[in-house]
């Protein structure tokens, strides 16, 4: 299934995936903008997107030198009530970044706000969880223009 038929599908976790994923990024990006001014939201926004990178791309953990302990909170927010809980305790964290200064990390407190409420949603219509998203495979990548780089020469030579 493809990324746009998975957005279509109505199912609110792959909505909650996608938003956490843009929020991911929205922290890193105006964290960086606005550093200076919330320097400890712009440091927690930091760490919420390492959160969100390790919840919602598991194929990182692959690559990356995880731990134990690392693997057990995954599991542990694998679960939909404790990963809402989780975005929308990190949403209240970003959300009080207002009484140091309004800024534009304002926004990624909205699109963590989003989050929390696409994967409430979710757990009240009960919706599967969203498949994970799909680990390039290199080898079955190399193998297939391996195999068209040779069918390529055989075509070349039976030419000649």
């Amino acid at each position: 299934m493809s990324s746009w038929e998975e957005f279509r599908s109505g199912n609110f976790n792959v909505y909650g995936r996608y938003s956490a994923l843009i929020s991911g990024a929205l922290l890193i990006a105006l964290g960086i903008n606005c550093f200076i001014s919330v320097f400890p939201f712009a440091l927690a926004g930091f760490g919420i997107t390492f959160l969100i990178v390790i919840l919602e791309i598991p194929f990182i953990t692959k690559w990356c030198p995880t731990g134990p302990r690392t693997q057990r909170i995954s599991e542990f927010f694998s679960n939909p009530v404790f990963k809402t809980l989780l975005y929308a305790s990190c949403s209240a964290v970003m959300w009080l970044s207002i009484l140091m200064a309004s800024t534009l990390i304002i926004v990624p407190a909205i699109s963590l706000s989003v989050t929390t409420v696409a994967y409430g949603i979710a757990i009240i219509r009960k919706d599967a969880p969203a498949t994970p998203l799909k680990e390039p495979n290199v080898g079955k990548l190399a193998a297939k223009a391996a195999m068209s780089n040779a069918t390529t020469v055989k075509s070349a030579q039976a030419a000649v």
